[in-house]
C-alpha cells in the first residue's frame, strides 16, 4: 500500500491488444476498445482501475516522402474523428506518437516501428486509467495508403480510495480546448 492509499492487486502486468486500420487513405479513423476493468463492488471503499505501464505500437507502412506522416492518439472519453482536440493538454489524451518524413535521400524511406511509450514513474508507478473505453486514432497525411497500426496496452490492476476514482472518471471523460 502506498500513502495514497493505492493497492496493487496485480504483481505482474497483464496486456490488451488492438488494431486500427484507416477506412480509407490519409483521414483520421477512431476505434473504441473495451477495458478489461472489472466493475464489481470493492470492500473498504476502493474501486478497481488499471494502471497503464507502457504501450508498444506497430504502424504498418514506410515514410517515402517529404511531408508524409502517420499520428496515432490513445485517449479516453468521447470519440474524436480529429487530432486538433488530442492535443497534450488535454486530460482524455493518454500517449501519442507522430512519424514525419523530413528529409529525403535517394531512396530513403523512414518509419520507426514498433514504438514504445513508457507511461511510468521513476518509482515504476504507471498511469491510472478509470474508464470503460480506450479509443485509438490513427490519422496521416500524404502517405496515399490506408495505414494500419497494432498495438499492445501493458497493464496491471489496482484498488484505489473512492474519491479518487471518482476524479479520475472526471478528469478523463471531459476535454479541454
Amino acid at each position: 500500500m502506498s500513502k495514497r492509499g493505492i493497492t496493487r492487486t496485480d504483481k505482474f502486468p497483464n496486456f490488451m491488444a488492438g488494431k486500427v486500420q484507416q477506412t480509407s487513405a490519409d483521414t483520421a479513423t477512431t476505434a473504441a476498445f473495451s477495458t478489461p476493468i472489472p466493475r464489481l463492488q470493492t470492500k473498504g471503499g476502493k474501486a478497481t482501475v488499471m494502471e497503464l505501464l507502457w504501450i508498444e505500437a506497430h504502424v504498418d507502412t514506410t515514410l517515402n516522402a517529404p511531408a508524409e506522416f502517420v499520428r496515432v492518439h490513445w485517449y479516453g472519453g468521447a470519440t474524436s474523428t480529429t487530432t486538433a482536440d488530442l492535443l497534450p493538454n488535454n486530460p482524455r489524451v493518454i500517449t501519442m506518437f507522430e512519424k514525419e518524413m523530413q528529409m529525403l535521400t535517394s531512396g530513403g524511406s523512414i518509419l520507426e516501428s514498433p514504438t514504445k511509450s513508457n507511461l511510468t514513474s521513476k518509482d515504476g508507478y504507471g498511469y491510472l486509467f478509470a474508464g470503460d473505453i480506450i479509443n485509438v486514432l490513427v490519422a496521416s497525411g500524404s502517405t496515399g495508403i490506408a495505414n494500419a497500426v497494432y498495438f499492445r496496452i501493458y497493464y496491471r490492476f489496482v484498488d484505489i480510495p473512492i474519491t479518487e476514482f471518482v476524479g479520475l472518471v472526471q478528469s478523463q471523460q471531459q476535454g479541454t480546448s
